[in-house]
């Protein structure tokens, strides 16, 4: 798996890192999904667009997130580090637009999401939603991922009340299976959870 372009910032929020029960997820989806086309709601430095582009060589991606996030204070990415990633992504990968496997698209849901649906609807056969947690905002990227028709997304952070109970809530997916994978970040140790869900 390439992962020399990636970057391991020690500040800031948090990435998934390169193990094998995050692996395990994607693989999952490769075997029994085969996606042709992905969206990622959540880009951050590209580690885990890199991991899905790695391991299902066939689909092309779309992921979006926003380059600046100044209300995350002394938690916010720097964005010029950003810019480079997603520069190096496009190298690698190539412009999705032009025959590559990658695009980004620059913005937080909440801005963007109208002209995501007039031109992707139906577009994606999977997803994966790892943006802001806080409820508003979870109940944002899942009702976007169904109203684009995406029947197979999944979902990190699922171990998280406030995740788990705002996409049951408010959209049809259905748990399918459930991935635990352990996380050290910053000195502490979190047992976190990615699902796999299915319209």
């Amino acid at each position: 798996m390439n992962l020399d372009h990636l970057v391991w910032p020690k500040t800031g929020w948090g990435y998934m890192p390169p193990q094998e029960d995050i692996f395990a997820a994607f693989r999952y989806v490769q075997e029994h999904y085969e996606p042709k086309s992905m969206f990622e709601i959540g880009f951050h430095m590209g580690h885990s667009t890199t991991y899905q582009l790695e391991i299902m060589p066939q689909a092309t991606m779309v992921t979006m997130g926003p380059l600046s996030e100044p209300n995350m204070n002394r938690e916010r990415p720097d964005p010029a580090m950003r810019k480079d990633q997603i520069d190096k992504m496009y190298k690698i990968y190539g412009d999705r637009l032009n025959g590559g496997r990658f695009q980004h698209l620059q913005g937080k849901t909440q801005y963007i999401q109208n002209g995501v649906l007039t031109e992707f609807t139906n577009r994606f056969d999977y997803a994966l939603i790892d943006g802001y947690h806080l409820p508003w905002a979870v109940e944002m990227d899942s009702t976007l991922c169904e109203d684009l028709g995406i029947r197979t997304v999944l979902i990190d952070n699922w171990d998280q009340i406030g995740v788990r109970d705002t996409v049951l809530k408010h959209t049809e997916y259905k748990v399918q299976k459930i991935f635990d994978y352990t996380q050290e970040w910053k000195g502490s140790v979190d047992q976190n959870q990615l699902a796999l869900c299915t319209l």
